[in-house]
């Protein structure tokens, strides 16, 4: 069986950096990349959020299977 349902988020920029920096991909801030990487981040979020509010549109999925002994 699956469920979906939506589960809409709402970021604010601190939330969102922290968000971000909890990916596996995100650079460390002793990476090079990594200040290009948070300029980036930010005119995303400046660019995409409504007064000071990001607000992501996500879809939750559950799966669930029975097993039979």
């Amino acid at each position: 069986m699956t469920w979906e349902f939506p589960n809409p988020m709402e970021y604010t920029r601190e939330n969102w950096l922290a968000y971000i920096a909890s990916q596996d991909d995100c650079p460390l801030p002793t990476d090079p990349g990594y200040d290009a990487h948070i300029a980036a981040i930010n005119e995303a979020f400046d660019r995409d959020s409504v007064n000071g509010l990001l607000h992501v549109d996500r879809i939750t999925k559950i799966y669930c299977e029975r097993i039979e002994r």
